[in-house]
């Protein structure tokens, strides 16, 4: 993937040599884009979360990253998920747009889950299919070389369809999951031989309450990806008085605690404006060399929670 730029004789600004190392890290490991404050919605990486609120919920995210690069990631989302009248069935709608440089993805995905009762709790089966038009616009690279003709290519466009599956159980006190995103593998355009990869996602975690006006909620996320290290997340949340979530997590690759392993810290606030309407900022800062050059990476998010069956809405809900 990588190729010396004394073999392509190419003298490529600092910038953009960094541009197409993500483009790499984004056709051969962590394809999806990244959410920080996926635990407040984990339908975005498991489609068996759809409908597990027992309320209809949609979110809007805008999501800044690495900011002081040029041409570095920068992501909008909005989901909208709702069970049915008798909440053993979940739906849910996604639509993205992603940029990287000259790539944009935009694509749109349906859910479908069913919850059956086990336990203390549910466990739930999900599906959802998916379309993403991936584009590249070769015009937007500059060389210091304006006649390399690789450069001056007609912009591409692919519609590629795909689908992911996963599982999800909830008590009143824990949840897990497992799920595989990108089954079909479909190949892109932008090489040969470039194409989606699966993606797995191991996500636990608990509410741990302290007393009436605290609860705390640790989880973890590991994801794996084939040909790429594996990133794991922990997570700490901390609700006070069921209106203001403060979070710190802790993200790494490779061996995680190793000296090789790349870490990157976040910061969450999520406010609960209402019972229905709720506010979510998160930082997240690189810890290794990547963070000499941006000054970090911002998201925000905004909520809202509305009951379809005229049932008494469930706030606050700790996942």
């Amino acid at each position: 993937m990588y190729v010396p730029i004394k073999f392509i004789q190419l003298k490529l600004k600092i910038k953009i040599i960094i541009l197409f190392c993500m483009i790499g890290l984004g056709a051969y490991a962590q394809q999806d884009a990244i959410i920080s404050q996926y635990y407040f919605n984990p339908m975005y990486i498991n489609p068996a979360y759809a409908g597990s609120k027992d309320v209809a919920t949609a979110i809007l995210i805008y999501r800044n990253q690495w900011v002081g690069i040029d041409g570095a990631p920068v992501t909008q989302t909005f989901s909208l998920q709702a069970p049915n009248k008798r909440k053993n069935m979940g739906f849910g709608l996604q639509i993205y747009n992603d940029v990287v440089g000259p790539l944009r993805t935009t694509g749109v995905i349906f859910t479908y889950a069913y919850r059956i009762p086990l336990g203390n709790g549910k466990l739930a089966f999900g599906i959802q299919p998916s379309f993403s038009q991936y584009g590249l616009s070769w015009n937007k690279l500059k060389t210091q070389d304006q006649v390399d003709p690789t450069f001056f290519q007609n912009n591409e466009f692919k519609i590629v369809p795909d689908a992911d599956f996963g599982m999800y159980y909830t008590s009143n006190t824990y949840f897990g999951g497992v799920s595989i995103n990108h089954m079909i593998q479909n190949s892109l355009f932008i090489t040969g031989s470039a194409h989606t990869y699966r993606h797995m996602y191991f996500l636990a975690g608990g509410v741990i309450k302290i007393n009436k006006n605290i609860n705390l909620r640790p989880s973890a996320l590991i994801k794996y990806v084939e040909a790429a290290p594996l990133v794991t997340e922990i997570n700490l949340a901390a609700l006070f008085v069921d209106k203001i979530w403060l979070g710190l997590g802790i993200k790494g690759s490779g061996d995680f605690i190793g000296s090789k392993a790349n870490h990157q810290a976040t910061a969450v606030v999520e406010y609960n404006l209402s019972e229905k309407l709720r506010f979510g900022y998160s930082y997240d800062m690189d810890l290794q060399q990547l963070g000499k050059y941006n000054t970090g990476s911002h998201e925000i998010m905004l909520g809202y929670n509305f009951s379809m069956y005229k049932s008494k809405m469930l706030v606050p809900r700790y996942f």
